[in-house]
């Protein structure tokens, strides 16, 4: 059984077809990162949200410590809109190591509605007024 690779997509769409509730969802992307022994385990995960509680339907086990990079969020992403399709996707909640600039593009481009923390020490344009504020004022 050792020898057995289970296939994630296969276990994705079994959560998937057992969730509490129908589509759009909303997703949540999140990383997270630990020790086994001396061994970094690091893993960017894709979650459908219900209630409070996120369910894991996609992951990458990144070969590196740290963050993901746009590459690693935008293929898993593709991956979920290749198993699912668009029309699940109701928005995309992520934390604050998920801005940038081309993550960002990619998102708008393909009309994916995200909804993401910044730092409070980002500057904000104001759209009513034209000014630069610091998002902690907002």
């Amino acid at each position: 059984m050792a020898d057995y690779l289970l296939e994630a997509d296969l276990i994705a769409r079994l959560i998937f077809s057992l969730l509490p509730h129908k589509p759009p969802f909303r997703l949540a992307m999140d990383r997270t990162n630990w020790k086994f022994g001396v061994k970094n385990i690091n893993v960017l995960v894709l979650a459908v949200v219900y209630h409070g509680v996120a369910f894991p339907l996609l992951f990458k086990l990144l070969p590196k410590f740290g963050n993901s990079n746009t590459h690693d969020r935008i293929g898993l992403i593709e991956r979920f809109v290749t198993l699912f399709g668009t029309a699940t996707l109701d928005c995309l909640i992520a934390d604050r190591e998920f801005a940038g600039e081309k993550w960002i593009k990619y998102l708008s481009n393909n009309r994916i509605r995200y909804y993401i923390r910044i730092r409070e020490n980002f500057w904000v344009l104001q759209p009513h007024n034209g000014k630069l504020v610091k998002a902690s004022w907002l």
